[in-house]
């Protein structure tokens, strides 16, 4: 007796995996145009009637508004009846979960999503940067002959409400909350002029003349010659190639506790250069500010140097996934270090120096550009910084590197076609 139960339930089992291979045969044949259709949605529709319909004929049924009628779907979908409701048992799930896990497998007709290899190699090699603020080796190109750009300490962060003014926003005309970044700029010192030369091999340096009389904390980075070697106007702006302009900042202006200035070039805008030169002889020695090189409402490009974190391991610098615990010998790193022959491992993610890089963000909005730091300090100061003391910016999103790093800012290299207009800022979280 027993043995006939098992030949039937042993017979019944074939006939069902018979039948799953043939629905799996038919379905490999259909042609993937119900992906563009709209049968989903039909679907849909004629499962929410048939819920209603199922409720009129059973009103004292105990069955939940999840029920979904098997054969209802099996003629939209062209399934048959039996393999939903075997994959509804097999999964424990219910009707309407087990039809949703079907129809995903249905229409979906990409693979699986996998990661051969993480990170990248746009930003290589990944190490220390030579120094704590950026070196630009790409100028924008502007019609008006001044500094193209400028430098400030970042501050730290904060978010304020305001009227969207975009006008392809969706939320155009209505109050929205945005991240901002304070910036705080002191006036910047013309301390020296730079000419280059351009020949075959690139642009050489040619003469180097410095002010005449200079801070004595521009003593403290860099040995200033007490005898300029050539006149500034000995030199004959046809044999030259480009200007550019030797600048100091002035941080013993600011409450970050530091006197050394950082000195570095900037480029002079404008295409000629006789003008060039002659803005640089004019504004040799003087000052300029914040408002000299920017404008409300302008997008501008920075180049800061981020937080350095120190050395770290592939999973945190370059995002390979965590394997299994059982995998052999490690388990926070790459499967592969590449091929047996040759030695071509370098690509593949390793531990290293993380943070400390050279960064660039292109297009950061300026949302408010102030001459007075009034409104802006909270009550006890920004942290790990102290108060803003002159000019500042604030910039939408935030700006890579800690509070007290330089941030030297350009007029955007990749302009946008759009442009926003300063927008009046309705609260501060300053206030708080």
């Amino acid at each position: 007796m027993h043995g006939h139960i098992k030949k039937e339930t042993e017979h019944k089992q074939t006939c069902r995996s018979m039948e799953k291979k043939k629905y799996r045969r038919e379905r490999n044949k259909r042609t993937h145009t119900a992906h563009q259709s709209n049968d989903y949605r039909r679907c849909a529709c004629k499962i929410s009637e048939s819920q209603e319909e199922y409720r009129e004929k059973n009103p004292n049924s105990t069955k939940t508004s999840s029920f979904i009628n098997p054969s209802l779907f099996s003629r939209i979908t062209s399934e048959p009846e039996h393999i939903v409701q075997y994959r509804s048992r097999r999964s424990r799930l219910s009707r309407t979960q087990a039809l949703t896990i079907n129809q995903q497998k249905y229409w979906r007709t990409m693979p699986r999503i996998r990661f051969p290899r993480r990170s990248s190699l746009q930003y290589w090699p990944r190490k220390r940067a030579r120094r704590h603020f950026a070196n630009i080796r790409n100028w924008p190109t502007i019609k008006e002959t001044k500094v193209a750009g400028f430098a400030g300490y970042k501050v730290g962060m904060l978010h304020a409400t305001m009227i969207d003014n975009k006008p392809t926003s969706m939320t155009k005309g209505t109050e929205i909350v945005i991240p901002l970044t304070v910036i705080e700029c002191p006036p910047i010192t013309i301390i020296g002029i730079r000419t280059y030369v351009k020949d075959a091999y690139g642009r050489h340096p040619t003469h180097t003349i410095f002010a005449e009389k200079l801070d004595k904390e521009v003593g403290r980075t860099i040995l200033t010659p007490k005898k300029q070697k050539t006149k500034i106007d000995n030199i004959k702006p046809e044999e030259l190639s480009d200007v550019k302009v030797i600048i100091a900042t002035q941080p013993k202006l600011t409450s970050i506790g530091k006197k050394k200035p950082d000195i570095f070039e900037m480029a002079i805008g404008g295409t000629s250069i006789p003008d060039k030169l002659s803005f640089a002889k004019n504004m040799l020695g003087k000052d300029f500010t914040v408002q000299d090189s920017f404008t409300e409402g302008m997008f501008i490009d920075t180049h800061a140097i981020t937080k350095g974190r120190g050395v770290l391991g592939p999973v945190q610098r370059h995002g390979v996934n965590i394997r299994h615990h059982k995998s052999e010998k490690t388990k926070r790193g790459p499967g592969s270090l590449g091929p047996w022959h040759g030695t071509r491992n370098w690509p593949v993610a390793h531990q290293g120096q993380t943070g400390y890089w050279q960064r660039t963000e292109f297009n950061k909005w300026i949302v408010k550009l102030s001459k007075t730091p009034e409104g802006i300090n909270p009550k006890s100061g920004w942290l790990r910084y102290g108060n803003v003391k002159n000019s500042y910016l604030l910039l939408k999103g935030s700006i890579g590197g800690p509070s007290k790093r330089l941030v030297t800012m350009t007029p955007p290299i990749r302009p946008l076609k759009h442009t926003n207009q300063p927008a009046p800022l309705n609260w501060l979280s300053t206030e708080v």
